[in-house]
């Protein structure tokens, strides 16, 4: 599991190198630029609610094979995204986001 490398230098050197070649990419396009801005202004909400929806959907299923990951983790990146944004725009949240 991941969690079992957080704090070992490689681990931690390879998120760092990510973080610094993903900052300084330039991007142009306009609509990808909108649509990189609304997914970072998401990341919260993405990191506060994948780890109890993966624990929610894995109790009673658990994911065996490797496309399974992949439908998961992009079906979680998504719908979180797209749920953040409709929390968004509730008066009562607004706040919050």
């Amino acid at each position: 599991m991941p969690g079992s490398y957080y704090g070992v230098w490689y681990y931690s050197l390879w998120i760092i190198g990510l973080f610094v070649f993903f900052l300084n990419i330039r991007i142009k396009n306009k609509f990808i630029k909108k649509l990189i801005q609304h997914v970072a202004n998401n990341s919260f909400a993405v990191y506060m609610m994948h780890l109890p929806m993966l624990l929610f959907y894995t109790k009673n299923n658990p994911i065996t094979e490797f496309k399974e990951v992949v439908i998961c983790i992009i079906g979680l990146f998504v719908g979180i995204n797209i749920l953040a944004e409709f929390l968004r725009k509730l008066p009562i949240l607004e706040w919050l986001f």
